[in-house]
C-alpha cells in the first residue's frame, strides 16, 4: 500500500494495506494482528484520543465491489481490527444514497470526531461527521456549515483523492476541492 495516514505524535506512516512505516526503524510492519476480513483503501485517519485508526469507504473506496459500507477501526497498540457499524440516521440514509467515492477524511482532535468529505455533484459542500466512541456502533450527522458553497469534486471518477487535513496550529480542516478550485478553511475550534 502507499501512506494514507499519519500518527502524528510518531511520525508513522499507515498504508492503505494496514502496514505501519517506522521512520525510526526505517521499515514497514504489519498494523493488524487480528483482521476482521476488510480491506481498507481510503480515507483512513488517526483518532488520537483513542490510539485508533479508522477508515470509512464506499466498496474499495472507489466505488468498485463490495457494493456496501466499509468501516472497520484498529486499536493500534492491540492489532485488533474491528467492523464499525452505524446508528440510523437522516445522514447515513444521504451517505448510503450518495456511495461516495474517492474521499477525504481526517480526525478533529478539537471536538473528538472525524470529517468525510467527497463532494461529488450534490453533495458538493455536504461535510459528514462520524462520531467516534469505545464501541463498534457509532453516529454520523451533517455538520451545518452554514453558507459557504465549495466548488465540487471532480465527478470523472478521481475525487478529492484524500485532500482534507486537519491542521492543529490553526484549528481547523484544509480542504482541496479540485486541482483547480481554491482551498477551503474550516475552522473547528476557538
Amino acid at each position: 500500500g502507499y501512506g494514507a495516514a499519519q500518527i502524528r505524535a510518531t511520525g508513522e506512516i499507515i498504508g492503505t494495506g494496514l502496514k505501519k512505516w517506522s521512520p525510526v526503524d526505517r521499515k514497514w510492519t504489519d498494523l493488524v494482528t487480528s483482521s476482521s476480513g476488510e480491506s481498507p483503501r481510503w480515507p483512513i485517519a488517526f483518532d488520537a484520543r483513542r490510539g485508533q485508526m479508522f477508515y470509512l469507504q464506499w466498496g474499495d473506496g472507489q466505488g468498485f465491489d463490495p457494493q456496501r459500507l466499509v468501516a472497520c477501526r484498529v486499536v493500534v497498540s492491540t492489532g485488533q481490527q474491528a467492523n464499525v457499524s452505524f446508528n440510523p440516521s437522516s445522514a447515513l440514509t444521504q451517505w448510503l444514497a450518495e456511495k461516495p467515492m474517492y474521499a477525504g477524511m481526517d480526525y478533529d482532535m478539537d471536538n473528538d470526531r472525524f470529517l468525510f468529505y467527497a463532494g461529488q455533484g450534490t453533495a458538493a459542500g455536504r461535510v459528514y461527521v462520524i462520531q467516534p466512541n469505545d464501541s463498534n456502533v457509532w453516529d454520523m450527522s451533517v455538520l451545518s456549515a452554514g453558507g459557504v458553497k465549495v466548488a465540487a469534486s471532480p465527478d470523472n471518477l478521481s475525487g478529492i483523492q484524500n485532500r482534507l487535513r486537519y491542521i492543529p496550529a490553526l484549528r481547523g480542516f484544509v480542504l482541496l476541492a479540485r486541482g483547480s478550485a481554491n482551498l477551503y478553511f474550516m475552522r473547528t475550534a476557538a
